[in-house]
């Protein structure tokens, strides 16, 4: 069961030990910037960058991003060491990495983080001493970076596009500074520095990218996405550090849940109304409301001309309690949708069970 306290996962004393068991989830762990430190790094094959003194000493070593290519060579982690050798980043998608695809991966940030950290370290021939790396596996790597993704089952790849441009149409008509193009939704707040949400559709992204191509099952993952939109927080260093995560230690079987749906919960996605008004409508709202809905769908004015500032923010929470977004222009055509349902728990998705079968996913139980 998931409690919804932040324990941290058990130390236990080696790499190569057996860590938390992996489960798939609805919360996807996607992109990931980790950093490890207690020893001097040496990156093989690393270009260098060095920073000088004006009196000509070196100020800093800077060792460039070296890849990694994972299964199918789909997926690399890029591994780097900022400060002449004092730590150590891995950045990827870290479940990409591991099973060769990234649509499908795992809530487990402290398994993926310790089985990439592992194979990090025997790829560029790394040899920590036992008792860093039982400080490495009880916890103790800086989180800087976390992508956590929900894949939501449209029902249609047709649907996805609708969705994404009501998406669209109702972040702008709330005034949220939004960016991306085409079937991607991309909201920065803050121009992103500590967070970002992304709407986009996943099979389209896929369909692009030639990164599967080795992957024996490409067609059939290519068809698991067909109506799939995928909703995206990006949560960087800063902000993992105002939640309490900011290292590993801080993650357990729930933290990606609870922090995707804190970032999630902040835009309120609802119903566009849609066409003429019907009498049926009506009859579903108390006589005070209907006024408003009936100039709402019926006019085209902006309801801001017809009401004084606080009316029109009750009119507008009362509307919210019942789904509808007020803020939006009612839509004479195109097809209703209620993105309140379109977006909820019920149409997230978890593995196919072939995919897990398939050794692209995590299984359920300890592998």
């Amino acid at each position: 069961m998931c409690v919804f306290v932040s324990t941290g996962p058990q130390p236990v004393n080696q790499f190569n030990s057996r860590v938390l068991m992996t489960n798939p989830s609805i919360v996807n762990i996607d992109t990931v910037k980790f950093r490890v430190n207690g020893m001097k790094f040496e990156i093989p094959g690393a270009e260098q960058s060095v920073w000088l003194t004006p009196t000509g000493e070196v100020k800093n070593i800077n060792q460039n991003r070296v890849p990694l290519h994972g299964k199918f060579e789909a997926h690399d982690l890029l591994v780097s060491s900022p400060d002449s050798g004092r730590s150590l980043i891995v950045e990827g998608a870290l479940a990409g990495f591991l099973y060769g695809q990234n649509v499908f991966t795992s809530n487990d940030m402290h398994e993926l983080v310790i089985r990439c950290l592992k194979r990090v370290c025997e790829d560029l021939e790394i040899d920590p001493a036992k008792e860093l790396k039982r400080k490495w596996v009880s916890g103790d790597v800086t989180i800087e970076k976390a992508d956590l993704a929900v894949n939501f089952d449209s029902g249609t790849e047709l649907l996805v596009k609708i969705m994404l441009k009501q998406i669209r149409r109702q972040l702008i008509e709330h005034d949220f500074a939004i960016n991306g193009h085409g079937t991607t939704v991309i909201l920065r707040p803050s121009e992103g520095r500590d967070t970002s949400l992304s709407f986009y559709a996943k099979h389209a992204q896929m369909r692009r990218s030639k990164r599967y191509d080795q992957m024996i099952h490409k067609k059939r993952l290519l068809e698991a996405c067909e109506a799939l939109l995928r909703a995206e927080v990006r949560i960087l260093r800063t902000e993992l550090a105002k939640n309490g995560c900011g290292k590993l230690s801080d993650w357990n079987e729930c933290t990606a849940i609870e922090l995707f749906a804190k970032y999630f919960k902040r835009y309120d996605f609802l119903k566009i109304t849609y066409g003429e008004l019907s009498q049926k409508e009506l009859d579903a709202l108390p006589s005070r409301l209907r006024p408003v809905l009936a100039l709402h769908k019926s006019s085209g004015i902006d309801l801001a001309m017809v009401y004084e500032e606080r009316t029109l923010q009750r009119h507008q929470a009362d509307f919210r309690k019942l789904g509808i977004d007020l803020g939006s222009p009612n839509m004479f055509i195109g097809q209703p949708l209620d993105l309140s349902k379109a977006l909820s728990k019920s149409k997230a998705v978890t593995a196919p069970k072939w995919i897990i079968d398939a050794g692209l996913a995590p299984k359920g139980d300890d592998e």
